[in-house]
């Protein structure tokens, strides 16, 4: 798609790599999105990518953090500001050390989706503390602690809501938008698709849309496996899908 469009970068369990290759196919075709939305995995990647770095940077900042494991800190498990077996401390740290402060700050607009924990509200966050509002989008239920979000403790995006398109969409009436879904890999797999697949239905019918669909990333705490070749089957998968609307 060369016409200006948002693009969304969904959940998905580990899943930088795959978005990774979304960035790279993009390169490629020397393409670039207006407005970035990211849920989980997506938000990290997003934030990087709308803070300009390219994909060949955003590989090796995943590479330089390691095997996730290394990153869990055990916690008291209801301790403030919610339950959470592992603390995103040192995520946090990591992200806030590479990217500027807020994410007014990006040079092309960003959200990121996120659920306050105490109503179960789903929120489209796009000013305030990048690095905190990031974790917040990738704080699985129950393994993370919440990050507050505006004071609010806030959970992992795509427990509710995969892609927050409607959301952006409604907020910002572009024309089109390009929609990298990774296949799930949590519990609640059809309840959740159901929702993602009524949002590409209703975006679809209000203008241009095209969808990037890649398999699960295969990660795991342990190891993120073979991320190049993650990497890879990403980009093919993207570049084919862009290139079929161009």
């Amino acid at each position: 798609m060369n016409q200006p469009h948002a693009l969304v970068l969904s959940s998905g369990f580990l899943a930088f790599a795959r978005h990774i290759g979304v960035a790279r196919a993009y390169a490629d075709l020397g393409r670039r999105p207006v407005r970035i939305s990211g849920v989980s995995s997506g938000a990290l990647i997003g934030a990087l990518w709308a803070a300009g770095f390219p994909a060949d940077e955003m590989l090796r900042f995943v590479r330089e953090s390691g095997a996730p494991w290394r990153s869990l800190r055990p916690r008291l498990p209801f301790a403030d500001p919610g339950p959470g077996a592992f603390s995103l401390d040192r995520f946090v740290a990591r992200i806030a050390s590479v990217l500027p402060g807020r994410i007014e700050d990006l040079p092309v607009p960003f959200s990121a989706g996120v659920v306050r924990r105490a109503d179960g509200e789903c929120l489209l966050v796009e000013r305030g503390p990048i690095a905190e509002i990031v974790a917040a989008s990738c704080a699985m239920p129950w393994i993370f602690a919440p990050r507050r979000v505006d004071s609010a403790p806030c959970v992992d995006g795509g427990a509710r809501d995969r892609l927050f398109l409607r959301a952006l969409l409604e907020r910002h009436p572009i024309d089109g938008a390009v929609v990298h879904l990774v296949a799930s890999s949590m519990a609640g797999r059809k309840t959740r698709g159901d929702v993602v697949e009524a949002q590409l239905a209703w975006a679809a019918a209000r203008g241009p849309l095209t969808v990037i669909r890649t398999p699960r990333s295969g990660a795991s705490f342990v190891s993120l496996g073979d991320v190049e070749a993650q990497v890879e089957a990403a980009r093919r998968l993207a570049q084919a899908a862009l290139e079929a609307v161009a």
